[in-house]
C-alpha cells in the first residue's frame, strides 16, 4: 500500500541476487487515475528508454561509473509474498484506486532515488 514505492534498480552483478552496488534507480510517478499495474509498466518502459541513454552519455564521458553499497540484500518479490488477500485488498478495498487513496489521504514519502550516471 506505498504505490510511490514502485520502482526498478540498476546495479552490479554479484554472486547474491539483488545484492549488488546501485548504479541507477526510477520510482512511480504516481497518477490519481492509475493502478497498480499501470504504475509497473511506467516504471517499465521508464527504466528502459532512459537506461541506455544515461549508460551511453556515461560512456561516452570515459569516466569511472560510481555506485553505491547496499548494505543488505535488495526484496525479490516472489509468488509467495503475494496471496490472494494482497489483490483482495486493492482490488475490492481501493477498487485498484489506491494512488488516489494514497494521493489525497495521506503525504507520499517520495522515495530517495539513486542516479550516479548523471554525474
Amino acid at each position: 500500500l506505498q504505490p510511490e514505492y514502485t520502482g526498478m534498480t540498476f546495479h552490479e552483478t554479484t554472486e547474491k541476487v539483488d545484492a549488488g552496488n546501485i548504479v541507477y534507480q526510477n520510482s512511480a510517478k504516481l497518477r490519481e487515475e492509475d493502478g497498480i499495474h499501470e504504475n509497473a509498466c511506467r516504471v517499465i518502459k521508464d527504466f528502459c528508454d532512459k537506461l541506455p541513454f544515461l549508460l551511453e552519455r556515461k560512456l561516452k564521458k570515459k569516466t569511472k561509473i560510481k555506485s553505491m553499497t547496499q548494505k543488505s540484500t535488495g526484496k525479490i518479490w516472489t509468488k509467495k509474498n503475494w496471496t490472494p488477500l494482497n489483490l483482495k485488498v486493492i482490488y475490492d478495498l481501493f477498487d485498484d484506486r489506491i494512488n488516489k487513496f494514497c494521493l489525497n489521504n495521506r503525504k507520499i514519502i517520495k522515495p530517495k532515488i539513486l542516479n550516479f550516471l548523471d554525474e
